[in-house]
């Protein structure tokens, strides 16, 4: 069964929803990507990433207690899963990336400014390390 599409749908253009197979998921996914891939630090985010093969870039998040009570820490998620929706088409390549908040939270304008100048630093194709 075919639904009906209004015409603001139809004139949308690339989905910036995440979708759950954009998330990486298992601890093995976050080990690789800690072990094998890059890491760059700024005031509010620490990044973990590594160059894959995939057709799309992945987000996996890292909020640990310190940060808070289980409100604060899913404040915190949904912060770095919103800059990072509003990012990813700007990536340069496909990557696996782990974002972990770097002292005090900041706010999403502080996250999505922080996403836009490391998307901005990284090269424009890097071949995918083989495991």
């Amino acid at each position: 069964m075919e639904t009906k599409k209004t015409a603001a749908e139809r004139d949308r253009g690339p989905s910036n929803r995440l979708r759950p197979i954009e998330r990486i998921q298992t601890s093995s996914e976050f080990e690789r990507v800690k072990r094998h891939g890059k890491r760059h630090r700024t005031d509010c985010l620490r990044i973990n990433y590594l160059p894959t093969d995939r057709e799309f870039s992945r987000l996996g998040l890292v909020v640990s207690r310190r940060h808070g009570n289980a409100v604060a820490r899913n404040r915190i998620k949904r912060l770095m899963r919103e800059a990072f929706r509003q990012v990813k088409h700007d990536l340069p390549a496909v990557f696996d990336i782990v974002l972990l908040p770097a002292g005090e939270p900041c706010g999403l304008d502080e996250y999505a400014a922080t996403l836009r100048e490391f998307a901005a630093g990284l090269p424009t194709r890097e071949p995918p390390q083989q495991e």
